[in-house]
């Protein structure tokens, strides 16, 4: 390695990627690029394992809450049966459970976001905020 070593905060032996050769600076972005990837592959792959499992049709023996629910729809997904014990938790009256389910819905208080015509996007504030939209 070639530079001048520099003493920042304390740590010794650093050496500033402005002491460095071009040909050094290129060779430690690209390992940093390629670390990068990597890490971007093995988030999206999480996020395709998800993906993966949630469509997939599910057993429910040993869930009675959610297979009493599901009676009638046939096989479910593990989607599905997410959303059904979420169900089960907002009926025993689990606040954080009945949130999520009106969050995804779309029906947060101060937060519904309505079409208008011709393309427009209208907001309706919450009471205490419209005073601050005019």
């Amino acid at each position: 390695m070639k530079g001048r070593r520099c003493d920042v905060d304390g740590r010794k032996n650093l050496i500033p990627l402005s002491a460095r050769d071009p040909e050094e600076r290129r060779e430690i972005a690209r390992k940093g690029g390629l670390a990068s990837g990597a890490a971007r592959r093995r988030k999206r792959t999480f996020g395709q394992v998800f993906a993966a499992l949630l469509p997939r049709a599910v057993a429910l023996d040993g869930l009675d809450e959610i297979a009493r629910l599901a009676e009638g729809l046939g096989p479910i997904t593990a989607q599905e049966a997410i959303a059904l014990a979420l169900i089960c938790k907002a009926m025993k009256g689990d606040t954080p459970a009945f949130n999520a389910i009106r969050d995804t819905l779309g029906e947060k208080p101060g937060q519904k976001v309505e079409g208008a015509l011709e393309g427009r996007i209208t907001l309706a504030l919450a009471g205490e905020l419209d005073e601050f939209a005019q």
